[in-house]
């Protein structure tokens, strides 16, 4: 399939290099993967944040994605045609500094993130670090547009709406890239899955939000244990809520923990628990229906068990909250994964349609640029099944 002729446009994606890597934040990776894509498919692209940041996070992007981190601050004589703010918000001061050198340019609010559950979440339970930042951050500049992932449409449509002062917003194409697994692979010298007794489950959730968190899949792991022999259930991003006394509560029931299988850790990469510490990884969220985790994993030929809508081809689905189904497809793959020999390629042909090789989303994106500097604005509904926006 051919890409349909398109204008090639300056664009610039905002990261917050303020970090170790680029890859330790989930709107870091979207930043690296919408700007490789956008590259890839024939624009001008920078990548902005707030300062240069740290030597290494610099040179990462340099040597995966081949774009230099440009400060706002030097940036904004460019004449860019378009700015995503995705890693940091744009303060109205520096949108008025940008529209200087192109009167024309347009700003869209790329948003990856449920600030609706995490706003909640915030009011009712205090979140000093997220309240700061908002009072800190200033006047932010109201966007021409707002794009959102399909995961984030259900739950925040309106709320994006209302908070960032603009009635045009529609989904947009998820995007992944295999860049950061393979790279880290070759790094470390890991390999796809080979076959083994599969009996140590890694559950890999933030544990920071109701939204992806350890409760369900302890449940899940606690039912599978009455059918099968679990060797050990690791905890992973867990330590900070490992003394919490409901938890410990809670565990004090389960067998597992009794015999001293399950334990709690700090978070570490995705490739380093698979490669050492897992066979199988068992994951649970709530309207938050496409997560990189299980396509980072599910690439690798690792058996990813999830209950992601909006993903039920990739890696093995369960439904919602359904503790005793999760529990039999952990049973499922425990017996049968070894015998599933085409999974690792039938996989990476499923995942194939969020990354840029596929030519159906670079068009699309490429339309949905075309519409924005062409003052238009249509609202696209989502396929998920496709990966593609009508």
């Amino acid at each position: 399939m051919e890409i349909k002729s398109f204008r090639v446009m300056k664009i610039a994606v905002t990261v917050n290099s303020n970090q170790t890597s680029i890859w330790s934040s989930g709107i870091n990776q979207n930043g690296a993967y919408l700007a490789k894509m956008l590259k890839e498919g024939g624009h001008s692209v920078d990548l902005l944040s707030q300062t240069k940041g740290n030597y290494s996070f610099v040179k990462e992007v340099k040597d995966l994605i081949g774009l230099d981190i440009i400060e706002i601050s030097e940036a904004v004589d460019v004449g860019y045609d378009v700015v995503i703010q995705l890693g940091l918000a744009l303060s109205k001061e520096y949108h008025d500094k940008f529209i200087l050198s192109n009167p024309k340019m347009k700003l869209v609010a790329y948003k990856c993130g449920n600030d609706f559950l995490t706003d909640m979440e915030t009011i009712i339970f205090g979140n000093e670090k997220r309240e700061n930042a908002f009072s800190d951050r200033g006047i932010d500049a109201i966007p021409d547009q707002i794009w959102m992932i399909p995961q984030m449409e259900k739950t925040c449509y309106s709320y994006y709406k209302f908070q960032l002062k603009q009635e045009k917003a529609t989904v947009v194409p998820f995007i992944w890239d295999p860049i950061s697994v393979e790279s880290l692979s070759k790094k470390s010298s890991y390999s796809t899955y080979t076959k083994r007794d599969i009996n140590r489950i890694a559950i890999m959730e933030p544990n920071i939000s109701v939204m992806k968190n350890v409760f369900h899949p302890l449940l899940s792991v606690n039912e599978a244990s009455k059918s099968i022999d679990i060797k050990s259930v690791m905890m992973i991003g867990a330590d900070r809520i490992k003394d919490r006394p409901r938890l410990l509560q809670i565990l004090s029931d389960m067998q597992l923990f009794k015999d001293k299988k399950i334990t709690a850790e700090s978070r570490h990469p995705t490739l380093n628990i698979i490669n050492n510490h897992a066979d199988l990884v068992l994951s649970w969220q709530w309207e938050n229906n496409l997560n990189y985790l299980y396509l980072d994993v599910a690439w690798m030929g690792w058996p990813i068990v999830h209950n992601a809508s909006m993903c039920k081809d990739v890696g093995y689905y369960y439904s919602e909250f359904n503790v005793e189904q999760s529990a039999e497809v952990v049973c499922h793959v425990i017996k049968n994964h070894n015998n599933d020999i085409e999974y690792l390629n039938r996989n990476r042909k499923i995942i194939s349609r969020y990354t840029s090789k596929n030519p159906k989303m670079i068009e699309q994106y490429n339309e949905l640029l075309e519409d924005l500097v062409n003052d238009k604005f249509r609202r696209r509904t989502y396929d998920v099944n496709k990966n593609e926006i009508r």
